[in-house]
């Protein structure tokens, strides 16, 4: 008589155990990992990419955090005490405490939200999704670039932002508003086939866009070390095959050590690379790039960068 009743409530218990389950299962933005017991809880956390992880000792002894691939490693832990960590890559990182190999423990770091969506989106797609983008996402339309632009490809496209629109003389911009074919013209060059992450991007590389026309790029800052103290078995100066040195950097002021490299597409600067697409990649720059030999009423003859004024950049109508 009261089988059904028993039943669909054992089943109802099972659906909210996972649904609860599934809820827990989903990535956080922070997670906290207690240390407790001889053992690391929850043993799995899963969070995006830029999360800080915050392992808490419980424990009455010290304990520690360590992962060999990638690298990151606590120190002692004491009893109360706390280690932090923010992943800033995509990746799996296992992890023991070297005080007790035994304990082991996992860190699942993926793509936002955002980032997951931006993924799925071609190129024109994600530049509408963004706010800083609004300028070139008209521009595209406009041009009626939507289409090629969501072609397979692999595409990468240097997107100037709405500062460096802005920065464009009026005159220029009324010329390219009035010019459909002027405008796909400027627009083909921001556009280079293949995809090429920013590391991907070297120091004098030449770049063929769609246009026809060709990109520099320049690469400052890269990581170097300079005035070393070299100390061993060998002299400064030596030939290769070099055994036995130690190479320790020194402190002195002005030494640049680990610099974050500066990427530059004829004169623009990078300012936010590597955001992916479904269809290739995009760098956010800041300048409006023109070719150098395209025949424009105004007469432009150079790109326009946001951080310059106009007047520098692009010479006034003398007719």
């Amino acid at each position: 008589m009261h089988t059904r009743p028993f039943v669909l409530g054992v089943a109802l218990l099972v659906m909210v155990g996972l649904v609860c389950f599934a809820v827990s299962a989903q990535p956080q933005e922070e997670a906290t990992v207690m240390i407790q017991n001889g053992t690391f809880e929850p043993a799995t956390v899963e969070v995006y990419i830029g999360s800080t992880v915050v392992w808490t000792n419980e424990d009455d002894t010290d304990q520690t955090v360590t992962s060999t691939e990638p690298f990151f490693d606590s120190g002692v832990i004491p009893p109360g005490g706390e280690f932090s960590y923010t992943f800033d890559e995509v990746g799996i990182y296992d992890y023991i405490s070297t005080e007790y190999p035994e304990m082991r423990g996992q860190v699942k770091v993926v793509e936002t939200e955002a980032g997951a969506m931006a993924e799925n989106e071609t190129i024109p797609q994600v530049i509408s999704m963004d706010s800083n983008l609004t300028e070139l996402a008209a521009a595209i339309e406009t041009a009626n670039m939507t289409e090629a632009l969501s072609e397979p490809g692999p595409f990468t496209c240097f997107a100037p932002t709405d500062e460096a629109f802005a920065a464009v003389p009026a005159d220029v911009m009324a010329a390219l508003s009035n010019d459909t074919e002027l405008l796909t013209e400027v627009l083909s060059y921001h556009v280079v086939e293949g995809q090429f992450m920013s590391t991907d991007l070297v120091d004098g590389m030449n770049l063929t866009t769609l246009q026809g026309g060709e990109l520099v790029i320049t690469v400052s800052g890269e990581e170097n070390v300079t005035d070393m103290n070299v100390t061993g078995t060998e002299e400064v100066g030596m030939d290769e095959n070099v055994t036995d040195m130690n190479v320790t950097p020194t402190e002195e002021p002005g030494m640049v050590e680990n610099a974050t490299p500066i990427v530059m597409v004829d004169g623009a600067t990078v300012v936010e690379p590597d955001i992916v697409a479904s269809n290739g990649v995009i760098h956010i720059i800041d300048a409006v790039l023109i070719p150098p030999d395209l025949m424009i009423p105004t007469n432009v003859t150079a790109n326009v960068t946001a951080n310059e004024t106009a007047t520098g950049m692009v010479p006034a109508n003398t007719t």
